[in-house]
């Protein structure tokens, strides 16, 4: 009767399900490693043994979430299923499955296991942003439906947008206690010094590392002047979309060099950061190095007013030492100096044209756009420049705002406008907040992560609905300003039980 009363708890069979779930995913995940290259055979057996290993470790959801987190720049995937146009440029040719999909998949199964097992948990799903990102996920569906692409790239491409739904999900509901907002940012910070050790290491000794498998490519080279520039890519690929991602966390990581914390922490924050600036300025990238001026600049603004209370003598301080440091960098980088001065125009003078050629699209196509991923599939059809830029210069327009528009439709672009806007009074709430002497300078990092973010994506393009490190931030936002909520709450509430009259000590 005992072993009929266990079979019949939620628990056992939760558990039974996840046991045949990962039994399934393992053995096709053999099967189709087996007829495929060596070496993603080898990764297959490598990833059960960490799987393993992970199954017998305490605390696995936090240490498999905060690996993920270290992991969002890393480019190790494989292609499930694959198509690719030779005469297109497409940012998702396949149904794409990195590391970092396989340890948010098991994060996402140890939290439901915790909700459906009964540990008081809840989720929450922020309709104020996931109801309008279900309704662009819809209009996207539909716009998709009318684009002329193989079918294996309309799903790959929806899944990779719905993923980053998700990740936001999971995000925003598992990182509202204190250890796990700061596990997560120094799970960041740590990312951030990685990715800037590999680049670093890529500009001295002029190539690569032996890093391809993590989607390193060769130092993009490009002409600046009467020579020649080496840019930095990490394992991002190429230096604007390294600089996009370094821009958004050094932010961050300025912001804590503010914070009250003690000294020897506040030295270990500091080597990400320096190491951070130095490889941000190697990508040579002139909208990622103004829109970190820009963000720090915000960034170092209200920190300083925050700490001082004077924010005249903060705005004079901030303005002397961008100055002084731009000034020094510019005399002695040369190849700064090249790219932001010299006869360097290279791509800079196509933009203004492939511009030309998104505004015509939306012109013709202002609601449900060309469709997700197929904007270069179409820029033949709609390209009025008299330069034919399409045919020199196949990619998406350098406009991430202009590209989603042309892609997705005006009022997906609104929506996202309405997303945005829904973090930024989040971040105002987060910033303003005073139960924590951290929490508040991580929403004025994150405040000037996005002013740096959206300034450089006037100039280039990242594919926002397909960024899971972009979606995962905004989560984390909204899990930090639930922590602080709570934390009001609580202290309100403390303060009026010891104000009571009714209470007296005995």
């Amino acid at each position: 009767m005992k072993i009929f009363s266990v079979i019949n708890t939620t628990r056992f069979k939760t558990e039974l399900v996840l046991v045949i779930m990962v039994g399934t995913i393992t053995a096709l995940a053999l099967i189709k490693a087996s007829s495929m290259e060596a070496k993603w055979t080898k990764a297959v057996l490598l990833g059960l043994v960490a799987v393993s290993f992970l199954i017998l470790i305490p605390h696995r959801e936090k240490f498999i979430f905060c690996l993920a987190i270290f992991l969002l720049p890393i480019q190790l995937d494989f292609q499930l299923m694959y198509s690719e146009d030779p005469f297109m440029v497409r940012d998702i040719n396949g149904f794409r499955i990195t590391a970092v999909d396989i340890l948010f998949f098991f994060a996402m199964v140890c939290w439901l296991f915790r909700v459906l097992t009964g540990h008081n948990e809840k989720i929450y799903l922020y309709p104020q942003i996931t109801l309008p990102f279900l309704f662009i996920f819809a209009w996207s569906t539909a716009g998709i439906k009318k684009a002329v692409m193989p079918d294996i790239i309309a799903i790959s491409s929806l899944w990779a947008m719905f993923k980053c739904g998700l990740v936001f999900i999971y995000a925003a509901n598992n990182l509202k206690d204190r250890q796990m907002i700061y596990l997560a940012s120094g799970a960041l910070l740590l990312a951030a010094a990685g990715q800037a050790a590999i680049g670093i290491i890529q500009y001295s000794i002029g190539g690569t590392i032996g890093l391809e498998m993590l989607g390193e490519v060769e130092i993009f080279e490009m002409s600046a002047g009467e020579s020649t520039v080496s840019r930095i890519g990490g394992t991002l690929g190429h230096a604007n979309q390294f600089a996009i991602f370094m821009g958004i966390l050094v932010q961050v990581n300025l912001a804590l060099m503010f914070t009250k914390i003690p000294k020897s922490v506040k030295y270990m924050v500091s080597i990400p950061l320096i190491l951070s600036v130095s490889a941000i300025i190697l990508t040579f990238s002139r909208g990622g190095l103004t829109g970190m001026v820009l963000g720090g600049a915000f960034n170092c603004f209200c920190c300083m007013s925050k700490q001082t209370g004077r924010k005249l003598f903060s705005a004079v301080i901030v303005v002397i030492v961008i100055i002084v440091i731009s000034g020094s960098a510019f005399a002695l980088i040369k190849p700064l100096r090249q790219r932001f001065f010299g006869d360097d125009r290279g791509s800079a003078d196509l933009r203004p044209q492939m511009r030309l050629v998104a505004r015509n699209i939306i012109h013709h196509h202002p609601w449900f756009g060309v469709g997700l991923n197929n904007y270069t599939s179409a820029i033949y059809r709609y390209d009025i420049s008299h330069t034919a830029v399409s045919y020199d210069f196949p990619k998406p327009v350098h406009n991430e705002f202009l590209l989603i528009a042309a892609e997705q439709g005006i009022i997906v672009l609104c929506l996202l406008f309405f997303i945005f806007g829904v973090t930024f009074l989040s971040l105002f709430l987060i910033i303003r907040s005073k139960t924590d002497p951290v929490i508040p300078f991580l929403g004025i990092g994150f405040t000037g992560a996005w002013i740096a973010w959206g300034f450089q994506l006037q100039f280039d393009y990242t594919y926002t609905f397909f960024s899971i490190h972009i979606w995962f931030y905004l989560g984390f936002i909204q899990a930090i300003k639930d922590f602080v909520k709570m934390s009001e709450k609580n202290r309100i509430n403390d303060k009026s039980f010891n104000l009571n009259p009714a209470y007296e000590k005995d």
